[in-house]
């Protein structure tokens, strides 16, 4: 607000690299310091007011914005909310008993204890995550994180491929379905989907619940998380009610190899597009879409 003097008295307090005195009398090294400080405070404020005018509109988002760093905050926040769901995490966990019937357990205990596991699993994993994001990094971790659920796609869909060729050859798919013990192959496909929620919960689960705030500058942070969130719950809304149509329609082997496409599309946009968060101020993240960093 053209306060100049009184924000540089406030940065000398808040930044006493060098005697009063020193200063006073003209330290040179301090002086640049300070300047520099206040320098890059009026820029972000600028930065700031700029995206405000851009966003300004109620309807921003069906309008493309006009900065390209708003355009690329607004991709990659949408991109990360959009996977954490496209991967196909609620229509696994939704229809969890529904796979386990298909690959060959009906006893009511049985898929109850396996539920059970899984949602602990799952829990261990979250705590795990919630120290590794800080010291791994978000990057990394996410990219780790798809990396091992396309695996244990693979693996899932690779056993009920193996069960479909067996029931074809038996002609009598009743054998493999129907089984008051659970069959080898069922091992493998609660192995496949308890490495999937535990890779899931590692890092692609709370990496996109965590990631687009963090992307967003301050101004448009509000915005930018609505319209993530909104797009979140249309993408689960349409993978979990399309679940059982598309294994209908595929197999349940059809559906899981559709599953491990959407990951690796999901793995290569990540590698290339998405960027380090990881110690970096909110300012500094907004700089860096701004290719000032």
């Amino acid at each position: 607000q053209g306060r100049i003097n009184d924000a540089m008295n406030v940065l000398k307090r808040l930044y006493p690299i060098e005697p009063e005195s020193n200063f006073r009398n003209g330290d040179t090294k301090t002086c640049h310091f300070l300047q520099k400080v206040l320098q890059d405070i009026q820029q972000d404020l600028e930065r700031e007011e700029t995206m405000q005018q851009e966003t300004s509109s109620a309807v921003w988002f069906f309008c493309q914005p006009k900065s390209p760093p708003v355009r690329k905050m607004l991709y990659l926040g949408l991109g990360i909310a959009i996977a954490h769901e496209i991967c196909g995490i609620d229509s696994i966990q939704y229809y969890l008993v529904y796979i386990m019937k298909e690959a060959g357990v009906t006893s009511r205990e049985q898929q109850s204890f396996f539920l059970i596991a899984l949602g602990g699993l799952k829990l261990i994993c979250l705590f795990v995550a919630s120290a590794l994001i800080d010291n791994l990094g978000r990057r990394p971790l996410l990219i780790l994180s798809v990396f091992g659920m396309i695996l244990s796609l693979i693996l899932i869909a690779c056993t009920f491929l193996l069960m479909s060729d067996e029931a074809n050859d038996l002609e009598d798919k009743t054998k493999v379905v129907n089984r008051s013990t659970p069959s080898l192959s069922f091992f493998f496909v609660i192995g496949g989907l308890g490495m999937y929620l535990s890779f899931f919960s590692l890092g692609l689960g709370p990496l996109g619940w965590v990631m687009p705030p963090e992307l967003f500058s301050t101004k448009i942070r509000t915005k930018g998380v609505s319209i993530t969130t909104f797009a979140n719950r249309l993408t689960a809304t349409f993978m979990t009610t399309t679940m059982l149509t598309f294994a209908s329609w595929m197999t349940e082997a059809g559906y899981f190899c559709y599953l491990t496409c959407i990951n690796v599309i999901i793995l290569l946009l990540a590698y290339l597009f998405l960027p380090e968060t990881k110690g970096k101020s909110l300012e500094n993240v907004s700089a860096q879409f701004y290719g000032e960093i």
